[in-house]
């Protein structure tokens, strides 16, 4: 049975899926790169009712990690498709069977979460090979400093619309100052979040990893609005949370 250890409730976006066709001709996603999985073995497609919503990240056979907002309702419909360079076909699909979340993950005045992160238990273990294998995460008293080159993978936007090809963008990360200073009119970030000086992530980028060679860093968490140059994406620090996914899942 399905088994939710936190459960918090948050909007999500609305999901337009597109044609492969469409992938091919456009290979980028507001800048995105295509990229096989091979590139990126560990992303994942975070899905409902087979619908992709989020990205996510494989920390262990058993365990995945993507953005508290991809998981906002209490369902036994989540899955996560592994291994597949389209989010739509190929690769493995396994069903979601527990959700847990950090400690004290509420929700400021604009409804944005305070601890954007959930950990994803998978009913049946992840194979590893070329297309699925687990990232290593950061340590719990590291951080990244500004101007690191990051890379994101995911299935972001065309248009507004999901392409079905897995994609990349190499951005960096910004200082602390501009990251709340781009965010003042919701009164910053969170002490544990950051920014990276892309505004090309976008709906469905949300879970994320924040890439730092091979490392997993962060998540992706949300920005104002798609494809908008006035804004950066901010995403959530791992470290400060490594001791909750540690004593959570054994990573």
């Amino acid at each position: 049975m399905f088994k939710l250890i936190v459960l918090v409730i948050f909007a999500l976006f609305a999901t337009v899926v597109t044609a492969k066709s469409s992938a091919i001709n456009e290979p980028r996603v507001i800048n995105g790169i295509f990229v096989n999985i091979t590139k990126a073995p560990y992303t994942v497609s975070v899905q409902e009712g087979n619908v992709h919503m989020c990205g996510g990240n494989i920390i262990s056979k058993d365990w995945v990690i993507t953005a508290a907002r991809c998981v906002p309702v209490l369902t036994d419909n989540y899955t996560v498709r592994a291994g597949a360079t389209y989010y739509d076909e190929g690769g493995s699909v396994h069903i979601v069977d527990q959700i847990a979340l950090p400690p004290g993950s509420a929700m400021n005045k604009f409804g944005f979460q305070v601890s954007d992160l959930a950990l994803l238990h998978v009913a049946s273990s992840f194979n590893f090979d070329q297309t699925r294998k687990a990232i290593k995460l950061i340590a719990g008293d590291a951080q990244l400093m500004a101007n690191s080159k990051v890379t994101v993978y995911g299935w972001a936007n065309i248009a507004m619309m999901p392409p079905p090809a897995l994609h990349y963008v190499s951005t960096t990360v910004t200082t602390k100052s501009a990251c709340n200073s781009t965010f003042s009119e919701f009164r910053g970030i969170f002490d544990n979040q950051s920014c990276v000086s892309t505004y090309n992530l976008c709906r469905k980028d949300s879970g994320d990893g924040i890439n730092y060679n091979d490392i997993l860093a962060g998540i992706v968490s949300w920005s104002e609005i798609c494809g908008n140059t006035n804004y950066k994406s901010i995403y959530t620090e791992l470290a400060p949370y490594r001791y909750w996914i540690q004593r959570t899942t054994g990573v």
